[in-house]
């Protein structure tokens, strides 16, 4: 099966995902199954095991029915309906013609326990989709006639959908693909960018990630998190408020990146990627762009923060740190205060 994931993924390893196409697995199943029963030439043995087996699967679909919140009616119209079904399977040795009502029986169940089970599942409204949508299409057309061949980011996202870029035809960094490269996602992760093999969602980004990158355009929100509509804002980005707006649609302000690299540079001499650290990652990034640069700037001040815990205490063990509670029955919490300014030098 490796040599068609890689033929699938255009030839390049795919990532974490190979049971999406599982269902070749699936077909080649289903063709054996139906030559066995086409043939008939069964043996009693071989006609009780087959019905142990349809046995288990019938049980097996009723409980996943009754997960589904199907009523007892229609539990026990598919259960009726599985009885039927291996009834004329059997009949089918004698009959073989009934192998087309089969067919329909099958078509029919899957159908209707389908599409009852869908009208039970409760999820977003689909308005709340359409108007996302909607203001997607206006705001992210505005900026992306403006960025200049550079990458477009945003602070907030519908569900855990990474793959607006793709909907909405635009370059960015957020990304959801078993065709991804693991190498791009472990540098990001390096400069403090959540990914991991199969996927980059660029929230926790600075002006340093956003210049190395070829960002142009970060789209914020004033609008907060919303779990009903499937709304997620990831935080403000309120360091490149200053920045020039380049469009905007109600909550949504599109802000120009006036540091940022193009998409393709050549850096003052060759360098190596050192052994960065998961732990150090405003050095990562500072390391990067002053090699990138040619520079030896400081991007970062280090700030003491104010600690104070309410029934809790630190553990360490290793290079991990644990929240322990000191009593138990009570709620724990740790506040962590920065003294920050709002100081955005260019880069």
């Amino acid at each position: 099966m490796t040599s068609l994931y890689l033929f699938w993924h255009g030839f390049q390893e795919p990532q974490s995902y190979p049971y999406r196409f599982i269902y070749l697995m699936s077909f080649w199943l289903i063709v054996l199954a139906a030559r066995q029963l086409a043939s008939g030439q069964w043996t009693k043995r071989q006609w009780q095991s087959i019905g142990i087996v349809l046995a288990i699967f019938l049980v097996y679909d009723i409980w996943i029915r009754h997960a589904a919140n199907l009523s007892l009616g229609r539990l026990a119209m598919a259960t009726v309906l599985a009885l039927a079904l291996a009834w004329l399977i059997n009949a089918s040795r004698r009959w073989p013609q009934l192998r087309y009502v089969i067919v329909a029986l099958v078509c029919l169940e899957v159908g209707y326990g389908g599409t009852r089970a869908l009208q039970n599942t409760h999820g977003v409204a689909g308005d709340s989709y359409r108007t996302y949508m909607k203001t997607m299409t206006d705001v992210l057309g505005k900026a992306t006639a403006k960025t200049d061949y550079g990458r477009l980011e945003k602070t907030f996202m519908r569900g855990g959908d990474r793959g607006d870029s793709y909907t909405y035809r635009y370059q960015g960094i957020s990304a959801f693909s078993s065709n991804n490269d693991p190498e791009l996602a472990d540098l990001l992760s390096y400069m403090g960018i959540p990914a991991y093999g199969y996927f980059e969602a660029y929230f926790g980004g600075t002006q340093l990630t956003d210049s190395l990158f070829g960002i142009r355009t970060i789209v914020d929100t004033t609008r907060k998190t919303n779990t009903k509509q499937d709304f997620y804002h990831y935080g403000s980005r309120e360091d490149v408020h200053d920045w020039p707006v380049v469009a905007k649609s109600g909550a949504f302000t599109a802000y120009r990146n006036p540091n940022a690299l193009p998409l393709g540079f050549a850096s003052p001499k060759h360098f190596e990627m050192p052994n960065f650290s998961y732990v150090a990652m405003l050095d990562d990034q500072t390391w990067l762009l002053n090699n990138v640069s040619g520079t030896k700037r400081v991007y970062f001040d280090l700030l003491k923060p104010h600690v104070s815990y309410k029934n809790a205490r630190i553990n360490q063990s290793g290079q991990y740190y644990f929240l322990r509670k000191k009593n138990k029955h009570k709620a724990a919490s740790i506040t962590i205060t920065y003294p920050v300014k709002k100081v955005c030098p260019s880069t």
